[in-house]
């Protein structure tokens, strides 16, 4: 019986060995094994010091200084015990919280994958939805759609009924009404304050003409040849009148080339920025236009691909003589 117990013994763990070499973690379990022997070997080991072999020769100490230099050393060992196995298991939990990590991020990038597929899903059950073929017929006037030169692309295109579009149109209008109305009106009271500053302008400057005439004719000084010419009349008096009324023309025509002059760079600073606002819309329309000509691309693809799926029977003359038929 011994022996029986002793062969069922064995052979239990020769099976046991053989069944833990063929687990597919027994290589992560002997490293794990031998980390965690290698960790418990850096780990002090407390041994009690005894004052006749462990005491120096030349150290003279009493039995209760040297219990509490053991007490001290046990302590601190204690201490490096503690410490020791903190960082094994800040260690321990690090690496675990950097698989956790690369985990995470494995499961967002499958995430995010599945999304987008889950979009381009959504989207196409959308186009499927929306996408069909419709046969209308529409007075001249109320197609709106941009017409291509070869086929024109009716996918983002609405069907709107002429009553709402009537409504929204007289909505439209009316604002437009009311919005000319108060720009006139605006406009008339501009102009009014316009007139009342070119009057107070024209005002201040007669107001000065007529102060530095003054000044003038103050300190003029009247000779006996002067008093004769004015006693007696001479062309020097309408010389002099002409002389000012040029000089006034000459200050007015320059006073209005300078506001011609301002206006005029005005409207060319205007014209510069409209003239920009231009080619950024040329750029943006040339952008629309190469995306257009991309999507009537794969449109036409697509209808090639159709066609070459359907046969013969999606050539042109066999589609108008089937509709004959159903005719």
């Amino acid at each position: 019986m011994q022996q029986a117990a002793e062969a069922l013994k064995s052979s239990l763990e020769e099976g046991s060995k053989t069944s833990l070499e063929r687990d597919p973690f027994y290589d992560a379990l002997l490293r794990q094994d031998k980390v965690k022997k290698m960790n418990e070997g850096q780990i002090p080991v407390y041994n009690t010091l005894s004052m006749e072999s462990d005491c120096p020769e030349d150290f003279i100490v009493d039995q209760f200084s040297w219990a509490k230099l053991n007490d001290l050393r046990s302590a601190r060992i204690d201490k490096e015990i503690e410490v020791k196995k903190l960082l094994q298991e800040f260690a321990d939990l690090k690496g675990k919280l950097e698989r956790l990590d690369a985990e995470e991020a494995v499961l967002l990038s499958c995430l995010n994958e599945m999304k987008s597929a889950r979009d381009v899903l959504v989207a196409g059950l959308r186009t499927l939805e929306s996408d069909l073929d419709i046969v209308v017929c529409l007075r001249q006037g109320q197609d709106e759609v941009d017409k291509d030169a070869a086929v024109t692309d009716y996918s983002k295109a609405l069907m709107l009924p002429t009553e709402i579009l009537g409504k929204y149109n007289s909505r439209i209008k009316e604002l437009g009404r009311e919005k000319i109305a108060i720009l006139t009106k605006t406009k008339q009271f501009r102009r009014k304050i316009n007139m009342f500053d070119w009057e107070a302008k024209h005002n201040f400057m007669e107001a000065k003409h007529f102060e530095a005439y003054l000044t003038d004719l103050q300190l003029f000084r009247v000779t006996r040849e002067l008093q004769k010419i004015i006693r007696d009349g001479s062309d020097a008096s309408q010389t002099k009148e002409r002389l000012e009324k040029v000089a006034l023309r000459k200050e007015f025509l320059q006073k209005d080339a300078e506001e011609k002059l301002n206006t005029l760079r005005l409207n060319n600073d205007l014209l510069k920025k409209q003239l920009q606002e231009r080619n950024q819309e040329c750029a943006q329309l040339e952008m629309r236009i190469s995306s257009l000509h991309g999507q009537v691309s794969s449109c036409q693809a697509v209808k090639n691909s159709r066609d070459e799926a359907r046969g013969e029977e999606s050539s042109p003359a066999n589609i108008a003589a089937g509709k004959m038929k159903k005719v």
